[in-house]
């Protein structure tokens, strides 16, 4: 029997973010959507066409009924969503199964920050199965989905506001307030792509000094040496980052066949792959080289040559 659990993929945190030699590969005026990180546990729920029911699952894929106090209370509150659920699937006949992302929240959820004196979801993430086929949406088209229903209040993540791709590289906190009155404290945020068919690019998180698993380590002045490994890094990965194009792309499909979205990360591997083995062919001077690793290191400029690829590919089929 086909599961209807798939688990939430990890979020990247902002620390570890693009530099800005790696920004020039990226869509630097790209517009990210900044929502409020709430401390919670992750909810998956999931509406079935053949069983017509709503099913949930913990981020581990566990039943909430079993490891939340006062769920089994709750769990008949979002029935609207399985109204809503029906509603997609009638307008989405291939729809086999569709289901959201959340953050449970309440002082029975989490006891860190209290948002709320009972549980309560608020969904961050819509996507629809048509067989093994799981179509992703954008931010944006969840809050218009709820938007629409007049659901927006009761499972919207609280959104702070806009930034773009190239505002997040050495971003700084504005010190903003949580939108729950009852939270003594903030999280973070969380930073979600705003553009349509935005799924498969990165989502960041960023969080508070005080909710930080580990703490940010002090920043020390740089040794002469150290300036210098920097420099060559920085030298090297601009001569490499030359040979992560789109012809390059073009190469790896007349090997690969054509490259579609469910191919991206072994496309992306196989461009890289290739692109290493012409850098050094024809600069062997970095053969050996200790810093090799970094400076082959170029960010999600292959991904995102790949993806484009793919997205024509489809586009064109």
């Amino acid at each position: 029997m086909k599961t209807l659990f798939h688990k939430w993929r990890s979020i990247e945190n902002l620390d570890d973010f693009i530099t800005e030699d790696e920004l020039k590969h990226a869509a630097p005026d790209a517009r990210y959507i900044v929502t409020e990180k709430l401390d919670g546990s992750n909810l998956q729920i999931a509406w079935d066409r053949e069983s017509d029911t709503l099913s949930f699952f913990t981020r581990n894929g566990n039943s909430p009924f079993e490891t939340v106090k006062g769920f089994e209370s709750f769990a008949p509150t979002t029935d609207d969503l399985a109204t809503l659920a029906r509603r997609f699937a009638a307008a989405h006949p291939e729809a086999t199964a569709v289901g959201w992302y959340g953050e449970l929240i309440g002082s029975k959820a989490m006891n860190r920050l209290c948002y709320c004196k009972d549980l309560q979801v608020r969904l961050f993430h819509f996507y629809w199965e048509a067989g093994d086929v799981i179509h992703h949406t954008s931010f944006p088209e969840l809050e218009a989905q709820l938007k629409d229903a007049g659901l927006l209040q009761k499972y919207g993540i609280p959104v702070l506001g806009t930034v773009t791709l190239k505002e997040l590289v050495g971003w700084e906190f504005p010190n903003w307030k949580s939108a729950f009155p009852t939270a003594v404290g903030f999280e973070g945020v969380v930073f979600h792509p705003a553009e349509p068919e935005s799924w498969m690019r990165r989502i960041f998180k960023w969080k508070t000094p005080e909710f930080r698993e580990v703490a940010k380590p002090v920043a020390k002045n740089k040794t002469a040496e150290e300036k210098a490994l920097d420099d060559h890094i920085k030298s090297g990965r601009e001569i490499f980052s030359a040979y992560v194009n789109e012809n390059r792309a073009y190469s790896v499909q007349s090997k690969m066949g054509v490259i579609l979205t469910k191919d991206i990360a072994k496309a992306t591997a196989a461009l890289l792959a290739d692109a290493k083995e012409d850098f050094l062919k024809d600069h062997p001077e970095y053969i050996g080289d200790e810093a090799l690793k970094a400076i082959c290191n170029v960010g999600n400029a292959g991904y995102l040559v790949i993806r484009k690829l793919a997205f024509q590919n489809e586009e064109n089929a």
